[in-house]
């Protein structure tokens, strides 16, 4: 991958958020090198292909014709996956996905349940069904970042197995086409301005591993 210390990335944030909440990530990210700049996407009020088409636009938007990396929090990293499934991206460069609940999540499946509670997640969450591996780029470099401080408000609505951040189980995080996991001493929220993320993610983005820590 030639020079990936300055190829664009778009950074998507997480249910309920706007752009805003990566803004962290970007500004540490452009400090490394990167072009980077939030992805904002409408989390409760379109649907889970309609974000992947939106994704794949923005990508191919941008100028240049290096590789264009993507990093997630949350359900943004959902997003990426599956924009990645149903769409053939000319310019995908490395995958960052932060907390992303690949293997469903426990929180989102008790709010179905809740009065109210399928409203309030939105269009997107509830549409999105694990499946494994999906059909992905060949090659493609995907790390993953998981937390374990068990603080967030997700502990009000399911009851979490340990480890977990407050929102999302270790266990939910796991990818099974990773090529890169790291298991980092945060919460689900923590993970937007932590500077331990950031440093692994502009980490990752260059080298295509993690850092030892």
């Amino acid at each position: 991958m030639n020079d990936p210390a300055a190829s664009p990335v778009l950074a998507l944030h997480g249910w309920g958020m706007s752009g805003l909440a990566v803004r962290p990530w970007c500004a540490s990210l452009r400090h490394a090198g990167f072009q980077a700049q939030a992805f904002s996407y409408r989390s409760l009020a379109a649907t889970l292909d309609e974000n992947a088409l939106a994704l794949a636009a923005a990508v191919a938007a941008l100028p240049g014709r290096g590789p264009v990396h993507l990093v997630g929090h949350s359900m943004g990293g959902i997003v990426i996956l599956h924009t990645l499934a149903r769409h053939r991206l000319q310019r995908l460069g490395r995958v960052v996905l932060v907390g992303t609940p690949f293997q469903g999540s426990a929180v989102a499946d008790r709010m179905q349940v809740l009065r109210a509670g399928r409203w309030l997640l939105g269009r997107s969450i509830v549409q999105w069904r694990p499946t494994g591996a999906p059909q992905l780029p060949p090659a493609l470099e995907v790390g993953t970042i998981a937390g374990t401080r068990p603080l967030g408000m997700g502990r009000l609505v399911a009851r979490l197995p340990a480890p977990h951040d407050g929102t999302v189980t270790l266990a939910e995080t796991c990818v099974p086409f990773a090529t890169a996991s790291l298991v980092l001493p945060v919460t689900h929220t923590e993970m937007l301005f932590s500077q331990a993320v950031k440093t692994q993610i502009a980490h990752f983005l260059r080298t295509g591993a993690f850092a030892p820590v």
